[in-house]
């Protein structure tokens, strides 16, 4: 078996089980290896509008142009210290959670992920309480973040709306991971990472703030995901450190994940990695070949007004034209992320920062 394999099956093995995974990700990843030397190596509702935003504890949103920018130099990135009254603070727990009345101060999703194993959910949540104290997230809304639009740009992640039943959609294409721009601007995969965590907190704490068992529809998007993709040590790595973070800190979010452009030998993979999952996690996923079925099923999981242009087969699909009630069309220029950007840009605006743009 080559490595490559191997590591894209522990890949897609982790990021299948994020969010609902119970056991280390270090064993499942050596069980994956295990079954992989035995196998054939050939393969062949209502929507919150723009500017809902402004009325919430403090957070304000000048609409005036905001997009000054500078070129990515050495900018220090070193933000000022958050007031404790920050209205855009946010801890791990919040009032309606299960910890305001649980014994150990536990949300009831870290006691679920664990199968309400308590010294199991209670060492869970310890870490991280951690994990968001050395990396700030708690205040990771009211700090700027100035390589917003790079970040971006490597790694094509978007809110294009809500689906059917009025869960927020993420799109995900890890296969147009930019590694180039990544390196051509200076900005470190941590970086990309901890930017992902800024959107996972808007969606939670600003856009869909309540009740706290809100979960989400993850679209896995794998155009232009190879065997050769995961070659590359540095992608690979965040990755892997990608789907471990979601696992274990936002844990019990996922309310469907949709592979699409699955690639021919993702049958084979899948089955090897299958067994593996939990039934609770294999309930959510559902893998559509690239073709007309696959625009369908974006269409009936979705809704054809959330459905961005670019993930269907055919991109004239009759419904796609623009989101719900005549917002902007759904994908990286939908209205929640029209919003979301302009937040980014007051935040960085209110610190007399400048956003950062692609060299």
């Amino acid at each position: 078996m080559t490595g490559s394999k191997k590591h894209l099956a522990i890949f897609i093995a982790s990021l299948c089980a994020v969010q609902v995974v119970c056991s280390p990700l270090s064993l499942r990843c050596r069980s994956i290896t295990s079954h992989l030397r035995h196998a054939p190596q050939r393969v062949t509702t209502t929507i919150r509008k723009p500017w809902s935003i402004l009325h919430r504890g403090g957070a304000t949103i000048d609409t005036t142009d905001t997009t000054d920018t500078i070129n990515n130099t050495n900018t220090n990135t070193t933000s000022p210290p958050t007031p404790i009254n920050d209205p855009l603070t946010f801890p791990a727990s919040k009032h309606g959670d299960g910890s305001e009345s649980d014994p150990d101060s536990l949300p009831h999703r870290f006691l679920r992920m664990q199968k309400n194993n308590r010294p199991k959910a209670k060492a869970a949540f310890a870490e991280t309480i951690k994990w968001r104290t050395d990396h700030k997230v708690d205040t990771i809304l009211s700090r700027p973040h100035i390589k917003f639009d790079l970040c971006r740009d490597v790694f094509p992640v978007y809110i294009p709306g809500r689906d059917v039943h009025g869960n927020l959609i993420i799109v995900q294409r890890p296969g147009m991971f930019d590694v180039d721009v990544l390196n051509r601007n200076d900005v470190t995969t941590e970086d990309v990472l901890m930017h992902y965590i800024y959107v996972v907190e808007y969606c939670w704490n600003i856009l869909d703030p309540g009740p706290p068992d809100r979960v989400m529809t993850v679209i896995l998007d794998l155009e232009e995901v190879s065997f050769s993709t995961f070659k590359d040590k540095e992608k690979r790595r965040f990755m892997l450190k990608f789907v471990k973070t979601m696992s274990d800190h936002y844990p019990q979010r996922s309310f469907k994940t949709l592979v699409i452009n699955a690639p021919t030998w993702f049958d084979m993979v899948y089955k090897i990695v299958k067994p593996l999952l939990r039934e609770s996690t294999k309930e959510k996923i559902h893998i559509v070949k690239r073709g007309p079925e696959q625009d369908t099923t974006l269409v009936e999981v979705l809704g054809a007004e959330s459905v961005p242009r670019e993930i269907f087969h055919d991109p004239n699909h009759v419904g796609n034209n623009e989101g719900k009630d005549g917002d902007a069309e759904p994908g990286m220029s939908s209205a929640i992320e029209q919003e979301l950007r302009l937040f980014c840009l007051q935040r960085i605006k209110d610190s007399n920062e400048t956003l950062v743009v692609s060299v």
